[in-house]
């Protein structure tokens, strides 16, 4: 990766803390061992680097703000842990709910410390909360991977503009509501906090055993009354489609409507008939789903964060359908065009200067060529068909 690189072993964390327990041998106090570890390099010594911050420039961040207290730790007060400390380490198990993962914020060696007293350990456990707090507020402004990371072409234009990590850090740090200083950097559209909720939602029905399958067969439509039709009928309550009141012995107008819903949640055709297509949906697992929700998350906070404030087109190229946002709002719908594999719509974000309606298009020689030209020699009268002028 070239702007992102985590690296946190269980080795490297050892050295860390041996290394600083033997520099801090002849201090005592909680300020001095701050000191000492802090003036040793902790990001250098764990190898953390974070959004393009090298490990140096994150340690001179550390020793600046922890000199301009004094010294003073962040998370303790009278040595003992702070009701900010306590709040703190639920904001980085609380990351969970975003689709994170609480022990890339230091949690399994920030609780190997919760109940320590002495100095050393303090102190280590200050500093941990620090870094996992930053780490933190970070991957929840900017997502935890560079975009272009994943495909250089496909994501050349989707970062926006960066905020000034240094100003947000600090920012987060001095503020007396952790919780809400840190809730305030992950996106506040509704589309991410809906996909937050369902995570949530789809977790549970995973614990709790899935929602089975649906067994393969021909199209199942209303009338239909088969033991297909109940299986598809705990398959929807399952999922919240269908009320668990509803008997499933046949496929009735509830159990229809039922399967709409679910068509137009999943982007497909809302006919109200089980095809292939949506038997194939519906057996996706909850595992699965939560697996799909859990990028889309990440995706989302790659993102712009004004959406709210101003008029907003969003192309969903995976669901094939163009929303425009007004406050936020969706206030429309259209289908919209998205390229094949070997000629992949690239995701990025831009300002609309002007919209031209139904404009001219001229066919590039390549498609020309590969695409239409084929179909062309099978059928003459193709191109008036599609509403095309040879021209």
């Amino acid at each position: 990766m070239k702007n992102r690189v985590r690296v946190l072993g269980s080795f490297c964390l050892m050295i860390f803390l041996m290394g600083f327990s033997l520099s801090a041998a002849g201090e005592s106090s909680l300020e001095q061992n701050l000191r000492l570890m802090l003036e040793r390099g902790v990001a250098r010594t764990l190898k953390v680097k974070a959004h393009g911050i090298d490990s140096q420039v994150i340690d001179r961040g550390l020793l600046e703000r922890y000199r301009q207290r004094s010294f003073a730790p962040f998370w303790i007060q009278d040595n003992e842990l702070s009701a900010r400390a306590k709040a703190a380490r639920q904001v980085l198990e609380d990351s969970y709910q975003d689709g994170l993962n609480p022990s890339d914020y230091f949690t399994p060696y920030i609780d190997s410390r919760w109940q320590k007293t002495d100095p050393k350990s303090l102190a280590e456990l200050d500093l941990l909360l620090t870094l996992g707090i930053m780490r933190l507020a970070a991957d929840a402004r900017e997502g935890r991977i560079e975009p272009y990371d994943v495909d250089a072409k496909l994501f050349a234009g989707v970062r926006p503009e960066r905020p000034d990590l240094k100003k947000l850090i600090g920012e987060v740090l001095d503020r007396e509501d952790i919780a809400a200083a840190v809730r305030e950097q992950f996106p506040a559209h509704r589309q991410y906090q809906r996909m937050r909720e369902a995570l949530a939602e789809y977790r549970q029905i995973s614990k709790s055993g899935g929602w089975g399958v649906v067994p393969a067969g021909s199209t199942m439509a209303a009338g239909a009354r088969d033991a297909r039709v109940n299986a598809l009928a705990e398959r929807l309550k399952k999922s919240g489609d269908l009320d668990p009141a509803v008997k499933g012995d046949v496929f009735g107008p509830q159990i229809e409507a039922a399967v709409k819903a679910f068509q137009l949640r999943h982007g497909l055709p809302d006919t109200g008939k089980v095809s292939s297509k949506t038997l194939a949906a519906l057996n996706v697992s909850a595992e699965e789903r939560c697996r799909t929700l859990i990028i889309n998350m990440e995706r989302w906070r790659w993102l712009h964060r004004d959406f709210t404030e101003r008029k907003e087109i969003l192309v969903n190229v995976a669901g094939y359908e163009l929303f425009g946002l007004d406050g936020g709002k969706p206030v429309m719908r259209i289908p919209a065009i998205v390229g094949k594999t070997y000629h992949a719509t690239p995701v990025f974000s831009s300002v609309i200067r002007y919209i031209e309606v139904n404009p001219y298009w001229n066919v590039p020689v390549s498609i020309a060529s590969k695409e239409i030209l084929p179909k062309l020699r099978k059928d003459p009268g193709y191109l008036g068909k599609q509403h095309m002028r040879n021209l």
